[in-house]
């Protein structure tokens, strides 16, 4: 793994995360605390923080006194095993605000190197439950044929050469968390077997 790899990784990423209305994070698993080092607009509308508030911070600036020790406990679990999560956690905005956040976190590998989570948040809200669960419907779909090619390891790639970024899966998690990939004309998404 070499800081050329993270660039390509992270010029990719700001182009997904600029294209995308889910609100997004990603997260440097290199650095004490796991720090947010890119989020898109989407989340800084969710959340009314702005960069200079959530860059360089651990997510946890969005939880309070309401937020679920069962829903902080599987996402300490899945950190410290490397591992995919989703959960329902009560997160705070900016004005004090709580909103029921459905999130998923999943680990973004570099050459087999644990290097990034990618976090995808929904606001669970009653008006909003019919349009995620079309846009969920949606991808798994997607996600779905595009998986029956073959069983072996899996990634995005920029070209035709190597995989620029290996996932660990979960087919409903990773066509959530790719939504902004299936929808950019910018990248080509390729499942190799």
């Amino acid at each position: 793994m070499s800081k050329l790899d993270d660039l390509a990784v992270l010029n990719v990423m700001a182009d997904i995360f600029a294209r995308s209305s889910v609100p997004l994070t990603l997260a440097d698993t290199s650095r004490e605390d796991c720090p947010i080092i890119l989020a898109n607009a989407a989340f800084y509308a969710l959340t009314g923080y702005g960069p200079g508030e959530v860059l360089e911070r651990n997510c946890r600036f969005l939880q309070g006194p309401e937020t679920e020790e069962r829903s902080r406990e599987m996402i300490r679990e899945a950190l410290r095993t490397k591992s995919e999560v989703t959960t329902l956690i009560t997160n705070y905005r900016k004005d004090g605000t709580t909103f029921l956040n459905h999130l998923f976190l999943f680990p973004m590998r570099i050459s087999d190197d644990l290097r990034f989570y990618l976090g995808a948040l929904f606001e669970k809200d009653a008006r909003l439950i019919g349009e995620f669960e079309t846009h969920l419907e949606g991808h798994v779909a997607l996600f779905s044929s595009l998986t029956k090619r073959g069983g072996g390891p899996r990634g995005i790639r920029a070209n035709a050469g190597e995989p620029l970024v290996k996932v660990d899966r979960s087919p409903h998690l990773v066509s959530l968390a790719l939504s902004a990939v299936a929808r950019s004309s910018l990248l080509q998404i390729r499942y190799w077997r």
